[in-house]
């Protein structure tokens, strides 16, 4: 499909005068109010004021999201699905409890602290907890010096948030790094009275290499899958800017942000949801306080977001409904939990979307499907299936400020997560080392990479999610890995591969067992997978391309196609052909470094 490069806008002017319209030309004026938002090559507008003009080009932010009425269905609206729950913990939060949710203990930054430190992950490190802003200067002093940070336990979206590289004193100024003002102590203890928070904590503050705040990481989780991550980058100067990205590192903000009407309607296509693109034009404006979104050419570290989402998914598997895990990463790579939401941006607004590869539509309504299949039956409002309360969080509602405080200095902070991420370098050139065979049969190691899981979905229509897959085994992770076959059943979780050799591939391997191909289907894999690696291409850019070339299926990229059937064809990289020991599952492709058949 062809975006257009440039938008054009109607707009009625005030005070004009408008001619009745007949009930046909309303319905098909409300039809084009509700256009498509794949007729706009963005629905962002760019900053024009030149405030983003000495800000690094890589990590610039660039325009102001439209915010954009949404016509998902109730039941798959992101944003009415969070505020929903919200006034449920509000009004209910007793008889939630009882039934057996907890998530909502989380909102308090102290039990979130408390869970972090049990899970075997790292917290900034919790130096002082108190009730009264006035023991900042007594009980707190003396972790109040070095860099650290000041919050409210139940503030949100930084209000209540203080943050000194060098600490803070009384009677001294000291400069405030997300605001970038000057305050005393009395200028902090003053401004926390005004809150009245619960508690107060004094932490850690985690910055860069050069001393500066870290980016923040947000992902949006559904019982061990990641929807979204929220990227901030540049906080506390003037090139703060938000992204949205899946665990791709494809971006997912790039149509803006969306407000659900609660209303299920489509486009005058009758098969897209239907979304107000114009009237989001006309009220864009930052993110989230003063975030735009960052430049389109904003890079992201791929290794990091593998590492980062196994936290992510460990914690999400223990919380079982749906969570907000936010989190940094210090210079020498060390991720630490910052917190949690349960409610992010106040159900509000969301601001990601995705492309279907099936129908080529703009899906606004994909995370609130993905809450909608993590929830049993009668339970869809919570966003999933609530596992046990962890024993150090049991009482922590009939607790004390107080006694919570006592909690939160006493817990241990065991710091003993095992990471099993394994990030693999782009090629680079031809693979020198020899193949090492090996086989997902020892027990050594299964299938887990938790940002790739094996065990994604796939409709009649060959819609797929969580792509593209790993397989791991003996300390070893091949990724990527592409399914072969259309039509088969994918692999679940633990599915048994062998390596096959080279000598005995044949051309049944790739797709249907009576396809003869006409070309040599092993080399136009690796080009294919090639291309992929050196980047440019999405997930599903590939997999709809090798299901056309293995399967004669539709759906492929033409750009694509056009690549590697040109004059001059990507390189073929190192690949191995995984079969899985039942024959029902999808034979599977990798990108190997230490490849059963190299490339070139």
């Amino acid at each position: 499909m062809t975006f257009s490069t440039s938008v054009i806008y109607t707009v009625m002017l005030a005070g004009a005068v408008i001619p009745a319209l007949g009930a046909d030309r309303i319905h098909q004026r409300n039809l084009r109010d509700r256009r498509n938002l794949q007729e706009f090559a963005t629905l962002c507008a760019p900053l024009t004021d030149g405030s983003a003009a000495t800000c690094p080009a890589a990590s610039a932010p660039s325009c102001l999201a439209a915010n954009s009425p949404a016509y998902c269905a109730p039941e798959h609206s992101f944003d009415a699905l969070v505020a929903a729950r919200t006034a449920e913990v509000q009004s209910n939060a007793a008889g939630m409890e009882a039934s057996g949710y907890w998530f909502q203990l989380l909102e308090d930054k102290g039990a979130g602290y408390v869970l972090t430190a049990d899970t075997g992950h790292a917290p900034p490190m919790i130096g002082c907890c108190i009730t009264d802003p006035s023991e900042l200067s007594t009980t707190c002093a003396a972790s109040l010096t070095g860099a650290v940070v000041i919050k409210a336990d139940d503030g949100h979206s930084n209000s209540g948030v203080f943050a000194f590289s060098n600490g803070v004193s009384s009677g001294t100024n000291s400069t405030e790094m997300l605001t970038q003002t000057d305050m005393t102590l009395e200028d902090v203890i003053s401004a926390m009275s005004a809150l009245n928070p619960t508690k107060i904590l004094v932490e850690e503050l985690i910055t860069t290499a050069g001393g500066d705040l870290p980016i923040e990481y947000k992902f949006h989780m559904f019982g061990g899958e990641v929807g979204a991550i929220d990227i901030v980058m540049n906080r506390g100067t003037d090139c703060a800017c938000y992204a949205v990205i899946d665990v791709g590192c494809e971006r997912l903000d790039q149509q803006g942000c969306f407000q659900t009407t609660g209303e299920a309607a489509t486009d005058d296509s009758g098969i897209c949801t239907a979304v107000n693109g114009g009237l989001g034009m006309r009220r864009t404006g930052p993110v989230k306080q003063n975030l735009p979104i960052c430049t389109a050419d904003l890079e992201f570290d791929s290794c990091a977001i593998t590492k980062l989402a196994e936290v992510a998914h460990d914690i999400s598997l223990i919380v079982g409904s749906y969570i907000r895990v936010d989190m940094f990463m210090d210079a020498s790579g060390k991720i630490y939990v910052q917190e949690y939401s349960t409610n992010p941006m106040n159900g509000i607004r969301y601001c990601a979307s995705r492309i279907d590869p099936v129908t080529g539509c703009l899906d606004p309504c994909f995370l609130g499907e993905m809450w909608d299949a993590n929830s049993s039956p009668g339970f869809e409002l919570y966003g999933g299936n609530q596992d046990d309360i962890p024993v150090y969080l049991e009482t922590w509602s009939s607790m004390t400020a107080e006694q919570q405080c006592s909690e939160i200095l006493a817990a241990t902070v065991w710091d003993d997560f095992s990471s099993g991420a394994v990030c693999t370098d782009k090629p680079t050139g031809a693979p020198t080392a020899a193949p090492v065979p090996w086989a997902i049969s020892n027990d050594q190691a299964d299938p887990f990479e938790p940002a790739f899981s094996l065990n994604f979905t796939m409709d009649a229509q060959g819609g797929v999610q969580s792509l593209p897959m790993s397989i791991g085994a003996d300390g070893e992770t091949l990724y990527p890995c592409w399914c072969l076959n259309y039509d088969p059943t994918p692999p679940p979780v633990g599915t048994e591969f062998v390596v096959t050799d080279p000598s005995t591939v044949t051309d049944a391997l790739f797709g249907n067992p009576n396809t003869t191909y006409t070309f040599d289907i092993m080399e136009k894999m690796q080009q294919l997978i090639s291309a992929y690696e050196s980047g440019g291409w999405t997930a599903t850019d590939l997999q709809f391309t090798i299901w056309q070339y293995t399967d004669n299926e539709m759906f492929a990229t033409q750009a694509l196609v056009d690549l590697v059937e040109g004059p001059t064809p990507p390189q073929p990289v190192g690949v191995t052909l995984m079969q899985s020991t039942d024959s029902t599952y999808q034979n599977m492709l990798c990108y190997d470094t230490t490849p059963a058949t190299p490339g070139v």
